[in-house]
């Protein structure tokens, strides 16, 4: 076809496309302008642009998935487009299904996703690139790019592929080059770390090795000292072992003097003087046992004498007691009639009226219970209303719930409606806020039927009652706010005929087992009730908890979809014969109307509120006259009561004063008994007679043995033995003398015999201990090895265990001042290796930072002359065209002393002569002033290097309509020319605007429930005149 270029597009086609239920668009070649006022569809052109030629929602700026881009009510939209390539038409398209699935296609044939984006690829349609692709949520963003960013999108949209490898490949140098300045400067750094280490650990390994030598001269002074003991140790054990030999002979020395000495004791007890004594000694043993009997007798009887007069004595005290104890008595009972005879007991006081007081409890218990009936009552109404209370609090609550939802959501929609509610005023009638913010679900077991049918388009729109209103309300949002919002007019719909017109009835669909159409379901005003049924057909979509016979609702009824069993149902019928497909989806829940409450159940809530409230100021008014009654009662009651108060404490005064009395009169007369038992000295008397009777048995028997004792004593036997015996003991004292003599002389020999013997067991304990500590030495030196330098270290050492000893201890105490780190020298070693290493790394990747600045330096040059040229043919254009509308302008390529990653590129813009040039970004120009610094800059990239096509929408919105006139007229210039393909989408058209038979104008215009020609008509001539 004559005029299209590679990658024009020629026409467009829409089906179930965001506000298109189906269109076909036809373009030229060149300048294709595209108007219609808010609302008629004019960015979902721009948005499909993107979406076919493999872009994202975020591109677009708008939404999440492109699931969100398919019409409300319909599962799968399609984008076809026809682009020229190589002088033949091929179509492009891409299905989008409401589930953010796609599938792509290319002269009718299938693709995969990689394989269509090459495609796309070949055709240089970078619709990601702003410097390309402006669409109308992205324009604010191409002015806030920074520098450096937008250098990178005006080298995407030259394309140059030689200049983005070499930018490439150059920022990985520089990137490389600066990592191995980075590993130099910290291998740098690591190597003075290291350095200073080692100085400080070279001191420390110095000490250490002093240390070492200083412990070794201890072990070898040890091992001398260990020489000398086992000198001394070899010299002891051989004395120790001859002591032994000598105390064993004089044991034997001592045991011949005991047995010789025990003999002559024996010969000395044989002698006849000795025998003699022995016999007279016995018959002297004899008397003396019968004197000790008598004597032993005699002093027993004596005793008993002397105790009995102990009884005596304490007979007189128990007598001298009892006369005592009967005059104590008689002066206490004296006292305790004297005390009873004080004591006087009150009258019995008045009778107290129980009666009366037991009818006041009853009247007070009866009004108690009352009054407790009462406060429970009120407590449980009081309990009910909190619960009211807080349902209806969890209601305002859940407004301000789905407020956030909404502005996590869409932010600008929530600040639409924050600033709705501020400013109201400034509206002739009633702008309803969106269904998102005031929808309610009637029946809350519906909710997930509802949530799956409410989609973002359907919940957003702000809707005008007045057309004034819309226009004002959109020119505010979109001119002023720059708010990316949906609104609409109000719609007005007759219910009962749109039913009859379907063909379906209440009764049917009970027949068929649903419970209402999903409109049944959903409260909110009547306007969004309309809107809801013409967009979504709220009123025709049957719903059922219950599953139902999908395939006798499809043949009896014309519904399309419905909900039932948990399931999207939904019939797709063929075009082209009676055959049909039912879709089946699992409802899934989204949570915007969980615990939510209706405005049904809202007002019954207030109902209830207002009757518990009731009841409840009437049981206030019961409970108040109850208590002035209570009062009454209590105060009659609290008199009486004190009366009885007073009427016990003086029956209780009368009752403790007779108790006291009779307490008195008891203990008199206990004490009367008991001194009349004192009196009685019977048992005294009785005790007196046995005492003296046992008395006079006593010195009569005491008699009798003085008298035995004296017989025994005048006997001349016992004379006449004593006296041989007195002449033979002197004899036998001497004999005696001689013995014990010997005796003596015995136990001396067998004590130092005995202290021999230990001596000798001493001595071996000893030996063996010291053959024991020579074993432990000799083992100890067989271990060392002899040789010259180790027997002329020794000779050097002192020679006495005492100087050894002392050097030891001189020598440790040195050590101690050693303060050395256990770890030093291995980590000496450590340190020195890490050095070396540290060294090598350092020569290795001076030489690498060498090289890659050589070949930076090589590359940067080609890409600053190559980038230079671009920017210069660029700059020239942009002037030319500035200066077309009154201005000037530049563009700028700042690379001195930056790496590649940092280079700029500054748009510099003036509109007045008096001005001086200006970075062009979203502070300092007006946005009118930005809107046409951009379209000239993309045109003067498009000249420079033409692009299949160049898309802008809405960008002109803050054009005075000078500037619009001024741009606008450049572009029918330009597409005289017709060497490239430019879409401009535009809300408005300025007046006196002129027109080429090059370009094409495209004018949209939607109106909701008017369809008349006319109408489109007037718009047209409108705003084209």
């Amino acid at each position: 076809m004559s005029g299209f270029n590679d990658g024009n597009v020629m026409y467009m086609r829409l089906e179930n496309f965001q506000t298109f239920k189906k269109i076909f668009l036809k373009f030229c070649p060149s300048f294709n302008f595209i108007a219609g006022p808010n609302g008629s569809g004019k960015s979902s052109i721009a948005n499909a642009m993107v979406l076919v030629f493999g872009g994202t929602p975020k591109i677009i700026g708008r939404g999440k998935g492109v699931g969100e881009y398919v019409r409300f009510g319909e599962e799968e939209a399609r984008i076809e487009v026809g682009v020229w390539i190589k002088g033949k038409e091929v179509r492009l398209c891409r299905c989008i299904s409401r589930n953010n699935q796609s599938r792509y296609f290319a002269d009718g044939k299938a693709y995969k996703k990689t394989e269509y984006e090459g495609l796309i690829g070949k055709l240089k349609e970078n619709i990601g690139n702003l410097c390309q692709f402006l669409p109308q949520e992205k324009a604010s963003e191409f002015t806030r790019l920074s520098p450096e960013n937008l250098l990178g999108e005006v080298l995407l949209s030259v394309g140059d592929e030689e200049i983005l490898r070499y930018m490439k490949e150059l920022e990985e140098l520089e990137t490389e080059r600066n990592k191995v300045a980075d590993i130099l400067e910290a291998c740098g750094r690591k190597k003075e770390c290291v350095e200073r280490t080692v100085e400080v650990l070279e001191k420390d390994v110095k000490r250490a090795n002093e240390k070492k030598k200083k412990e070794e001269r201890i072990r070898i002074m040890d091992e001398k000292r260990d020489w000398i003991h086992y000198k001394l140790y070899t010299d002891e054990y051989g004395m120790v072992r001859r002591n032994i030999s000598l105390l064993k002979k004089q044991i034997e020395t001592k045991n011949e003097e005991v047995v010789n000495i025990e003999s002559k004791i024996k010969e000395l007890k044989s002698s006849e003087a000795y025998k003699e004594i022995n016999e007279l000694c016995k018959v002297l043993e004899e008397y003396d046992m019968n004197l000790v009997d008598l004597v032993e007798k005699a002093g027993n009887i004596h005793q008993e004498i002397e105790m009995l007069g102990v009884d005596e004595e304490s007979l007189r005290n128990k007598r001298e007691k009892r006369i005592s104890n009967t005059e104590r008595l008689e002066k206490e009972i004296l006292d305790l009639q004297e005390e009873i005879s004080k004591l006087e007991i009150p009258p019995q006081p008045q009778e107290l009226d129980e009666a009366r007081i037991k009818v006041l409890e009853t009247k007070m218990s009866d009004l108690m219970r009352t009054r407790g009936k009462i406060q429970h009552e009120s407590a449980e109404l009081k309990r009910l209303v909190d619960d009211l209370s807080l349902k209806r609090k969890k209601f305002h609550e859940m407004d301000e719930m789905r407020l956030q939802m909404l502005r996590k959501y869409h932010a600008d929609t929530y600040k639409a409606v924050c600033w709705l509610r501020e400013n109201k005023h400034q509206f002739k009638d009633e702008v309803i806020e969106p269904p998102f913010v005031q929808l309610r679900i009637k029946d809350a077991r519906y909710a997930l039927e509802v949530e799956n049918f409410l989609g973002f388009q359907s919940l957003s729109p702000f809707i005008c009652k007045s057309a004034d209103d819309f226009e004002t309300f959109v020119r505010i949002m979109k001119d002023e706010k720059k708010w990316m919002i949906n609104a609409i007019e109000a719609i007005k719909t007759d219910k009962r005929a749109r039913k009859e017109e379907e063909g379906i009835s209440k009764n049917m669909l009970k027949e068929l087992g649903f419970e209402g159409v999903l409109s049944d379901f959903i409260e909110c005003r009547e306007e969004t009730m309309n809107y809801l049924i013409v967009a979504g057909n709220f009123d025709l979509i049957p719903v059922s908890k219950a599953s139902v016979d999908e395939n006798l609702v499809f043949r009896k009824t014309n519904v399309k979809r419905m909900a039932a069993g948990g399931r999207y149902i939904e019939i797709k019928k063929s075009r082209y014969g009676s055959e049909y497909a039912i879709i089946y989806n699992p409802l899934k829940s989204r949570n915007l109307f969980s615990q939510n409450l209706s405005l049904r159940e809202l007002e019954e809530i207030e109902e209830e509120l207002g009757r518990k409230n009731s009841t409840r100021r009437e049981n206030e008014e019961k409970l108040k006259g109850i208590l002035k009654d209570c009062e009454v009662i209590d105060k009659e009651l609290q008199g009486l009561y004190r009366e009885r108060s007073l009427y016990n404490s003086q029956m209780m005064e009368i009752k403790r004063k007779e108790t006291h009395a009779r307490v008195l009169k008891g203990s008199m007369d206990r004490k009367k008994l008991e001194m009349k038992m004192l009196k009685d000295t019977k048992d005294l008397d009785e005790e007196e007679m046995k005492i003296n009777e046992s008395k006079r048995k006593l010195e009569a028997l005491w008699k009798n043995k003085c008298d035995e004792l004296s017989k025994c004593l005048s006997d001349e036997g016992y004379f006449d033995v004593f006296r041989s015996a007195s002449k033979l003991f002197r004899e036998i004292i001497n004999v005696n003398k001689n013995i014990e003599a010997l005796e003596e002389s015995i136990k001396v020999g067998e004590k130092i015999k005995e202290e021999l013997e230990e001596k000798v067991i001493e001595k071996k304990k000893e030996s063996s201990k010291l053959k024991k500590m020579i074993e432990e030495k000799k083992v100890r030196l067989e271990k060392i090895e002899r040789k010259e330098e180790y027997d002329k270290a020794l000779a050097q050492l002192p020679n006495t265990i005492d100087e050894l000893d002392e050097e030891i201890i001189k020598e440790k105490a040195q050590i101690k001042f050693y303060n050395i780190d256990s770890k030093a020298v291995g980590e000496f070693e450590v340190r020195e290796k890490d050095l070396k290493e540290l060294n090598e790394d350092i020569s290795k990747y001076s030489k690498i930072l060498e090289s890659v600045k050589k070949k930076s330096l090589r590359i940067r040059d080609i890409l600053v002359d190559k980038i230079g040229r671009i920017v210069s043919r660029i700059d020239e254009q942009f002037r030319n065209l500035f200066r077309k509308v009154g201005g000037d302008g530049r563009v700028m390529f700042i690379y001195d002393e930056l790496d590649a990653c940092k280079w700029k590129f500054n748009i510099m813009v003036k509109f007045h002569d008096d001005d001086s040039l200006e970075v062009l970004n979203s502070h300092r120009q007006s946005g009118g002033e930005r809107s046409v610094a951009i379209i000239l800059f993309l045109l003067a990239i498009q000249h420079y290097k033409p692009s299949p096509f160049r898309l802008v929408d809405e960008i002109n919105q803050g054009m005075d309509g000078n500037n619009e006139k001024l741009v606008h007229d450049i572009l029918v210039a330009l597409s005289k020319e017709g060497n490239e393909q430019f879409f401009m989408i535009t809300p408005k058209i300025a007046p006196n605007l002129n027109y080429s038979k090059s370009m094409k104008v495209i004018v949209l215009y939607s109106s909701q429930g008017c369809g008349v020609q006319e109408n489109f008509v007037r718009y047209k001539s409108k705003m084209l005149t």
